[in-house]
């Protein structure tokens, strides 16, 4: 009984740790997905993009071909609007931004521009990882 519980109490203790016990998935869906290098096209392919949220924030994942694009969201409490707001993203573990691209795949600037048919994008600060889907 001692060992059994012992492993009851290591796997719930690795299941918290590692995020799997705090996350709920909302949607996975076939897109197409837009890889880009200098605003330049480089790749469109179909692809899986699965939804959800966690403990402060949510998560976009991108499985496209062999390559994974982690997305995570941060929510932060701000105390002068008593509300959360977005206070950071990041991209398989690299700061990064979220922004739109048109079906010419050319940024997005106005959002009053943005439609249903926008690309979702999102690009690290350094500039090595730019993906959309739609």
């Amino acid at each position: 009984m001692k060992k059994n519980s012992l492993k009851i109490f290591i796997i719930l203790s690795l299941a918290i740790s590692s995020g799997a016990a705090y996350t709920a998935p909302i949607s996975e869906d076939a897109a197409i997905c837009y890889k880009f290098l200098n605003d330049k096209l480089v790749n469109k392919s179909t692809c899986i993009v699965s939804n959800g949220y966690g403990a402060g924030g949510s998560y976009t994942t991108i499985e496209q071909g062999k390559s994974t694009y982690s997305i995570e969201t941060e929510m932060c409490y701000k105390a002068k609007t008593d509300e959360y707001e977005e206070c950071g993203t990041s991209l398989n573990n690299f700061q990064a931004k979220f922004y739109y691209r048109d079906l010419f795949y050319k940024k997005i600037t106005d959002m009053s521009l943005v439609t249903d048919n926008s690309l979702k994008c999102y690009i690290t600060n350094n500039k090595k990882i730019d993906i959309c889907y739609k």
